[in-house]
């Protein structure tokens, strides 16, 4: 133990205290050098470990550096020498057994040498004409080794926020990397397919517009159920109430579409009781707020007393699931709030990015939109062209409308439904657009942010939740846009642990109950 010594001082990394992917033994051993230190602080002897990035002058890091280029290392840039001495020597003048420095490199996207995706990457591996390559080679092929792997993913996360695993960047070609780029670029596609979509829409709607908030029709037989039992990985039951046999509950609140269906892919591979509160078509309130106290009863029916609760929101319903978190905090419950590529900053860009501040444009794009989900067959460019024509001289909402509904080919869905989901989804893009934060408190509970990695709009990594929540908010990337993210195995993985934490606290309880009898 060494009593007599006046410092006891260890370096670890930044990767044991962040993580790091392909590190993990290295991790390991740097945690348990750590929890070393924090047992001699504990017993009254000198323990220090100290967490550092990237060193630039020594080590890995300065092999890699030419010419002066900063290279990014687990988010972090070189810290020089001279600067490791000034900050070990403030360290050992402090109490904590545990401590890190580190320079943060800076998050923004294409402020590097390359506009573009392609030119990033093929500037990387020296090729300096696409053309004397295969576009369907994969980079391995065309030369890239390790460290080119290392540079480009940490180039595509740090210039471009596109997240990619080891084995992806190892079998990525030029072909993908376009694919990548357009999505990024939303409207400025660079392929002839893309340009012709692109050119079809003649109503304007973007992709990455109201089509990302808008994605399916409700059916007339479950859109009058206001809470919908969802098929999970803990069973397919139908019964709402069975909250017993089903695990934990976990309350989940879709999109724009305000139907549970939207949210089954992902419902599917959670490990709760999946019930979903579906906003529906009839008795549609105006404002955010107004649909949470709506909601809330359902809620309060299906918790004992002080519970904690679990809720979850989808794109517009992040909105909701925010006032409903709020709602609840004030009853003294805890609780846990999950936001799926959700945030009200975030929401209102996308609205205004694809609709800007024209009402008349607002109406007559969702109409199409419509035109293309119930119709999608004779939604021809010809077809939306017409449409936009006839209703744009119209002067309201409701007199579009009827005339849209008039020249729909026969579906599946009766008139009244098809002007109660059209004035549904009207009313809840207003209210996305004109939602205000009107409390003075922020939400306490811990709130776990589950962004697409396809986005096209330049945001904060947290979307601006900081201002919106008194902790700091857990941010994780999965891959996919605003719609395949719910397909991802990875986003019930994130959500599923705070079930199993509260499995593996129920279990110990039980135990510990057992025990003391």
């Amino acid at each position: 133990m060494c009593p007599q010594l006046r410092h006891f001082v260890v370096f670890s990394s930044v990767s044991c205290g962040r993580g790091n992917a392909g590190q993990t033994n290295y991790g390991m051993s740097n945690s348990i050098m750590e929890r070393i230190c924090e047992a001699r602080v504990r017993d009254g002897l000198p323990g220090l470990a100290i967490q550092w990035g990237a060193v630039g002058d020594v080590g890995l890091v300065a092999d890699m550096q030419e010419d002066d280029v900063e290279v990014v290392i687990g988010g972090t840039l070189q810290q020089k020498i001279s600067s490791c001495l000034e900050e070990l020597n403030f360290f050992m003048k402090q109490p904590y057994p545990v401590v890190a420095s580190m320079v943060v490199a800076e998050k923004h996207r294409g402020s590097g040498d390359s506009d573009n995706i392609v030119d990033c990457v093929s500037n990387i591996i020296g090729i300096r004409d696409l053309k004397t390559v295969s576009q369907h080679s994969t980079l391995a092929e065309l030369g890239m080794d390790s460290m080119m792997a290392v540079e480009i993913k940490q180039s595509l996360e740090r210039e471009f926020e596109v997240f990619l695993t080891a084995q992806e960047i190892r079998s990525l070609t030029f072909a993908r990397l376009e694919e990548l780029s357009a999505a990024r670029q939303g409207n400025e596609t660079t392929s002839e397919e893309q340009t012709t979509e692109a050119t079809a829409r003649v109503s304007g709607v973007p992709l990455e517009g109201l089509e990302l908030l808008v994605r399916v029709i409700g059916d007339e037989v479950t859109a009058a159920q206001p809470v919908l039992r969802l098929p999970s990985a803990t069973g397919a039951g139908e019964d709402v109430e069975d909250t017993t046999k089903a695990g934990p509950i976990l309350f989940m609140i879709p999109g724009v579409e305000g139907m549970g269906s939207i949210l089954e892919p992902l419902a599917k591979n959670l490990k709760y009781q999946v019930l979903c509160l579906q906003l529906g078509y009839s008795n549609v309130a105006d404002t955010a707020q107004d649909m949470a106290q709506a909601l809330l009863p359902h809620i309060q029916s299906r918790l004992a007393p002080h519970a904690s609760f679990s809720l979850l929101g989808y794109s517009f319903g992040g909105m909701v699931a925010m006032e409903l978190a709020m709602a609840l905090e004030a009853e003294g419950r805890e609780g846990h709030l999950y936001l799926v590529d959700s945030s009200p900053d975030f929401l209102q860009s996308v609205q205004e990015r694809s609709i800007g501040n024209n009402e008349d444009q607002f109406e007559i794009n969702l109409m199409c939109l419509m035109f293309n989900l119930l119709a999608p067959h004779e939604a021809t460019p010809a077809a939306v062209s017409q449409l936009v024509e006839k209703i744009k001289p119209l002067k309201s909402w409701d007199e579009r409308l009827e005339h849209f509904i008039r020249m729909l080919p026969k579906t599946d869905h009766s008139v009244q439904h098809l002007k109660a989901v059209g004035t549904a989804s009207y009313i809840r893009l207003k209210a996305m657009s004109n939602y205000k934060w009107g409390h003075k408190t922020t939400i306490k509970s811990p709130t776990t942010l589950l962004r697409s990695t396809l986005m096209a709009l330049k945001t904060e990594e947290d979307y601006g939740l900081s201002k919106y929540c008194d902790k700091n908010v857990e941010v994780h990337f999965v891959v996919g846009n605003h719609v395949t993210l719910l397909d991802n195995k990875h986003s019930a993985t994130i959500i599923n642990r705070q079930a199993v934490d509260n499995e593996a606290t129920t279990f110990k309880n039980t135990i510990m109950a057992e025990d003391s009898k």
